[in-house]
């Protein structure tokens, strides 16, 4: 389907594409509208629109696409193209199988979305969805989403049969999945109303990527096993209170910190909200993670700042990331606060195991009920074992019973400032590890 000037479809019966490109191009007629009401090459169904390894090409710098569906858009190895905007609304889910480009804006609306080839825009894209998006699938990391302006997210929660706990389908919506790469050459912006998944695996190559401001906000959870990167400033909100919290700040003894260290040993994203990180999240200027509830940084993941770090936790915000280029690090000043009362308060605490805390050249500030700054596991905390000895020489023969320590010391921890270092909280606990500035 071709046209110079606009192109609007919308279908109440089928409409098919399939195979070919249907020419409706009017020499200087830069505004027209090609409406298609027949049915040509369509598979059996209901007001469904098929492009079928065809393609909806519309030429004009000033043309529009306009696609409809009352059940869907089936884009099957076929491309939607043009030189002006692109806007897609489908009543039921939208599987994108085939390439849309647009050299202006995309608008796409539906409940489900999910991209399994390329969607690019010369200026700004928004996605409307009251379901999930999904970008790529495990198999699939190939799949894209690029904008050369804006990008913004918009994914709510599917409220047809009820907004309460008891709705699966309220429950298993607002969500967005990517595999693949989203990437904008200016600001990105990311609205899911439950949680975002950036990758599947750890070491995932998922890329969530802005040339300009990443703001992305969730309700449950941020989990990182790819890539967020920012080439400006980079901000990660959760807002779900936490409402199983297993630890405890009070911290009066060794056997107090022992026991604190092995609870965190067991926290995952299954009994708390907030941001998890396993992978990479960079900013080329200042960095803001806000949860309220916990943050944490597993082994082998970064959190990087090549400005200022603000890092608003409400419960815990726990790292384990302390090999070579892993941790936290960030160029000048680094705060770890709760922000979520007025005025500002502590974290309820903050465990650093086995993990660097590092500011290059400002200063660190933490205010934490708690603190613990621990190597996982040292040998005096281990069980000791008792040997028995025995040693003849020539005339007599030794006997004699020794207690030895068992086990190899883990990585120590590391909170480091290139400046001033303030710490205001009523515990802390430093094992076998070092605090310096």
């Amino acid at each position: 389907i071709e046209s110079n000037g606009n192109i609007t479809i919308s279908n109440t019966s089928n409409i098919g594409n399939a195979d070919n490109i249907v020419d409706n191009n009017a020499n200087n007629n830069t505004n027209s509208t090609s409406t298609n009401t027949n049915t040509t090459d369509t598979p059996s169904g209901l007001n469904t629109l098929y492009n079928t390894n065809g393609t909806i090409l519309s030429t004009n710098s000033k043309s529009l696409i306009k696609l409809s569906s009352a059940n869907s858009i089936i884009n099957s190895d076929g491309n939607i193209i043009t030189n002006g905007d692109i806007t897609i609304n489908v009543l039921a889910d939208y599987i994108i199988n085939g390439n849309i480009y647009s050299n202006s804006n995309i608008d796409i609306t539906a409940l489900n979305i999910t991209n399994n080839s390329n969607i690019t825009s010369g200026n700004n894209i928004t996605f409307n969805s009251t379901g999930n998006i999904t970008n790529g699938s495990v198999t699939n990391a190939n799949a894209s989403i690029v904008a050369m302006n804006n990008l913004i997210f918009n994914i709510l929660r599917d409220t047809t049969n009820g907004s309460d706990s008891s709705s699966e389908l309220y429950n298993n919506t607002g969500n967005l999945y990517n595999y693949g790469k989203i990437l904008t050459g200016n600001d990105l912006t990311i609205n899911a109303e439950s949680n975002v998944y950036n990758g599947i695996i750890d070491g995932s190559n998922a890329k969530i990527s802005s040339n300009g401001n990443l703001i992305l906000t969730a309700y449950d959870y941020i989990i990182n096993k790819g890539y967020i990167i920012s080439n400006n400033d980079l901000t990660l909100t959760t807002t779900k209170a936490n409402t199983t919290n297993p630890i405890s700040s009070t911290l009066n003894s060794d056997t107090d910190l022992q026991s604190y260290v092995n609870d965190l040993l067991t926290i995952n994203q299954t009994n708390s909200t907030g941001i998890y990180n396993y992978g990479r999240i960079a900013s080329a200027d200042e960095l803001n993670l806000n949860s309220n509830s916990t943050i944490i940084n597993y082994d082998n993941a970064l959190i990087f700042s090549n400005n200022t770090m603000n890092l608003n936790v409400k419960d815990y915000f726990i790292n384990y990331a302390g090999s070579l280029g892993t941790g936290l690090w960030s160029k000048n000043n680094m705060t770890f606060l709760n922000s979520s009362s007025i005025p500002s308060s502590n974290i309820n605490v903050l465990a650093n195991l086995g993990g660097t805390i590092e500011s290059y050249a400002g200063d660190i500030n933490i205010n934490a009920n708690g603190i613990v700054n621990s190597r996982i596991y040292v040998p005096t905390q281990l069980p000791e074992v008792l040997t028995f000895h025995e040693k003849k020489d020539d005339s007599w023969n030794h006997y004699w019973y020794s207690y030895d320590l068992t086990g190899t010391p883990t990585r120590q921890s590391q909170i480091l400032s290139g400046n001033n270092l303030t710490i205001n909280s009523t515990n802390l606990f430093n094992n076998a590890s070092t605090i310096q500035a």
